[in-house]
């Protein structure tokens, strides 16, 4: 086969990771837009809806597609892979203490704590697929 495992991993994260942003930054586009009038009236940062809008789910989408690949090459099984990466991500976000409703931020604020989120779930993406690189390189069959 003239397909190495490290090109065909590439292609796929980089494919999946592109789709997967792609839909995240339209549907939180569309949401931001729809919203606009409620959010005047009330607050952006409430944690049920600021996941849902601005640039930060962005960084969840990519989160995801880079958590389900190292799943996939870690567990070896399709169906933990898919289910697992949801999961793990509300994990993350309450273990990083994010979207806690008992904290008081101004709604000012909203821009830039959509940013810090973009680039921590970006670069925990970015570990993940690291770690999905090494692990496929380095288990034993």
């Amino acid at each position: 086969q003239g397909v190495t495992r490290r090109h065909w991993l590439s292609v796929k994260l980089l494919l999946g990771g592109t789709v997967a942003a792609a839909l995240a930054a339209g549907l939180s586009l569309a949401s931001t837009w729809w919203a606009a009038p409620i959010d005047a009236a009330g607050s952006r940062i409430a944690p049920a809806t600021f996941a849902q809008r601005g640039v930060a789910p962005i960084g969840y989408a990519l989160f995801a597609i880079a958590l389900g690949a190292l799943a996939g090459a870690v567990l070896r099984r399709t169906l933990p892979a898919t289910v697992d990466p949801d999961r793990a991500l509300a994990a993350c976000a309450h273990r990083l203490g994010i979207h806690s409703q008992d904290r008081i931020v101004p709604a000012g604020s909203f821009w830039h704590l959509q940013a810090a989120e973009l680039v921590i779930f970006t670069a925990l993406a970015a570990l993940a697929a690291g770690a999905t690189f090494w692990w496929r390189e380095h288990r034993i069959d």
